[in-house]
């Protein structure tokens, strides 16, 4: 899995991660790339317990723009969340696909338009890891932005492929009458959201100076 996910990250993190969908690729392992992503992205993937309010978003991770260093001189660049418009159709057809027997005809046309779109997706992937490839992981390269910029194209290629696969499996539960909104309902009845450690305040000793 990718030690990455929204907000900062660690540069180096970032660049492995690449290179983790460069390695994927050449192995034609579609379907692993597709689960990493949707496992640091998009809580798990199109099936997964999500809450309501993730089961509604329109938005997908954004590569990164800004690399920064902190007080230890540490290199982090922060993936945020944006916009797609061409990705935003597509999730508001799924909603439509979940009205029964209209949205099993509109699914049937959604199955076609995001294959299509996968297909394109992964001859942009296909060509970002080229590119990546082409470019070694050196001092030079790395400090020069390079090897970001690379990284940047091959990320968003995979995200963009990750999200039309996860729409044609909706798309295809859609053909199924009533089946995509039970699928939704459970879905959001079985979610538990994350329980975190009470946050430990130190104890602290007040001295009234005279």
């Amino acid at each position: 899995m990718f030690e990455i996910t929204y907000g900062k990250n660690s540069h180096n993190s970032y660049l492995d991660a690449g290179e983790d969908i460069v390695k994927d690729f050449d192995q034609n392992q579609g379907p692993r790339i597709v689960d990493k992503i949707n496992q640091a992205f998009f809580g798990g993937g199109v099936f997964a317990p999500k809450s309501f309010s993730a089961l509604a978003s329109f938005s997908i991770p954004e590569s990164p723009f800004l690399i920064s260093h902190d007080g230890n001189d540490k290199v982090t660049v922060e993936i945020g969340r944006r916009w797609n418009h061409q990705l935003s159709w597509c999730v508001f057809f799924g909603y439509i696909e979940s009205i029964p027997f209209i949205g099993s005809a509109i699914a049937a046309i959604g199955i076609v338009g995001n294959l299509y779109n996968m297909y394109h997706a992964h001859k942009a992937l296909e060509r970002s890891v080229v590119a990546l490839k082409a470019t070694p992981r050196t001092d030079y390269n790395v400090g020069r932005g390079a090897s970001c910029h690379y990284t940047n194209a091959v990320f968003d290629a995979a995200v963009a492929y990750t999200v039309y696969n996860n729409h044609v499996k909706g798309s295809l539960l859609a053909l199924i009458p009533f089946a995509k909104p039970l699928v939704r309902f459970f879905q959001a009845a079985v979610y538990q959201p994350p329980v975190h450690p009470p946050r430990r305040i130190p104890r602290v000793n007040l001295h009234w100076v005279s």
